[in-house]
Formats: structure tokens, sequence, C-alpha cells
């Protein structure tokens, strides 16, 4: 009678945290899968997805030493091409 008054248990326990959500399938759907990279001129970053994670970089900014750089590309794509579908362009 023990052993199935704990099965019962487990199975009540692991049906309620299926019920809310937490499955090994649902994880997996908040993973990044856009191609797109977003150029925000207000903040000076590019957002883009990298190995199925948001990443966020900044596309200017000042060295140690007071030099200042400019990023000229994120994933493969020059940010200075306009006519890329994957660019997207905020705050121009």
């Amino acid at each position: 009678m023990k052993k199935y008054a704990v099965l019962l248990l487990i199975l009540g326990v692991c049906s309620l945290g299926y019920g809310k959500g937490k499955s090994s399938r649902n994880k997996s759907s908040n993973s990044c899968t856009s191609n797109k990279i977003i150029v925000n001129f207000k903040n000076n970053t590019a957002t883009y997805c990298e190995n199925g994670k948001k990443k966020v970089v900044k596309t200017e900014g000042s060295g140690i030493d007071g030099d200042d750089w400019q990023l000229e590309e994120v994933d493969g794509v020059s940010l200075f091409d306009e006519n890329n579908p994957r660019l997207i362009f905020i705050g121009r």
C-alpha cells in the first residue's frame, strides 16, 4: 500500500509541474531564433542571435587610451550595408 501511495504522490507532483509549463520542450521555445540584426543608433548597440541566445554589442565607444572606435560588422554582416535585409535600423 505504501508503494502505491508514493507512486501516486510522485505522479501528482510531476503532473503539477507539467501543468504549469515546466517541460523541456517549453524551455527550448524561449531561445532566440531570429536572423535579424537590430541596430539602435540612440544607444549605439546592435542586437542579434548567436547560438540561440540574444546578444547585445556596442557599436561605438572609446578605448582605454581615449581612441574612438566603431564596429564595422556583426555576425558576418557589414553594418554599413543599408540594402541588407537582415539589418533593421532604429533611431536614425
